[in-house]
Order: structure tokens, then C-alpha cells, then sequence
């Protein structure tokens, strides 16, 4: 498998434009993780490309103090990312840096052991 080289920019603006699929690929694979998680009942806020990361921002449900306290949404969002990965797999930084549990969505973490 060959990755990808994530490509970063610290200032708005100054982005290459020979980098415009790598953009546009990160940006499509956030929305497509969002929606994942929304299938799941995941209560999702946002998503976007932010510096190069597929960032997908998550609240707690209603009846919740913080997100992922239920233990099937843990395993929803480790499966989400983890199908993300095998499917985008030259993506995988880019994915995993914009994730706000990033051991839990490469796998390196159960759910049940998450806390």
C-alpha cells in the first residue's frame, strides 16, 4: 500500500493548486465519516478539511455529559474509521489526525477499554 504524504498549511491562502484533489479527497472523506457516524446515531456538528486533516466534530447526545459514553457508539466509531481507513487507505494521517479519538478510530484501542 502506498500512503499518501499528508500535505499541510499553516496560513489561509497559500495552498498549491496542484494540490487541489488532496483537498478535495479529505474534505469527501469527512463529510462521508460524518454521515457514517450520523447512521449510527452519532450526533455529529461539523465536518471539514482543516490543514490537511479530515476533521468530523461530535457532541454528546441529549441525555449525555460527553460524546462516545455509550459503549455500541465507541464500537460505531471505531467501525466508521476503520471502514474509512480500508477504504482511503493513502489517507490514513490525514484521517487519523483529524480524528478527536484517534486511538480508538485506528483500532489501537478497544472501545470497552476507552474511557
Amino acid at each position: 500500500m502506498i500512503e499518501v504524504p499528508q500535505i499541510r498549511y499553516h496560513r489561509w491562502g497559500t495552498e498549491s493548486p496542484e494540490h487541489a484533489w488532496y483537498w478535495n479527497a479529505v474534505a469527501c472523506m469527512a463529510d462521508l465519516i460524518g454521515m457514517a457516524l450520523q447512521s449510527h446515531g452519532i450526533n455529529v456538528v461539523q465536518t471539514k478539511e482543516k490543514f490537511g486533516d479530515a476533521r468530523v466534530y461530535i457532541e454528546a447526545r441529549e441525555d449525555e455529559d460527553v460524546p462516545l459514553s455509550r459503549i455500541e457508539d465507541r464500537r460505531a466509531y471505531r467501525e466508521v474509521y476503520m471502514t474509512a481507513l480500508g477504504a482511503a487507505p493513502m489517507l490514513r494521517s490525514a484521517i487519523l489526525d483529524g480524528s478527536s479519538y484517534p486511538t480508538l478510530a485506528s483500532g489501537e484501542q478497544a472501545p470497552e477499554d476507552w474511557t
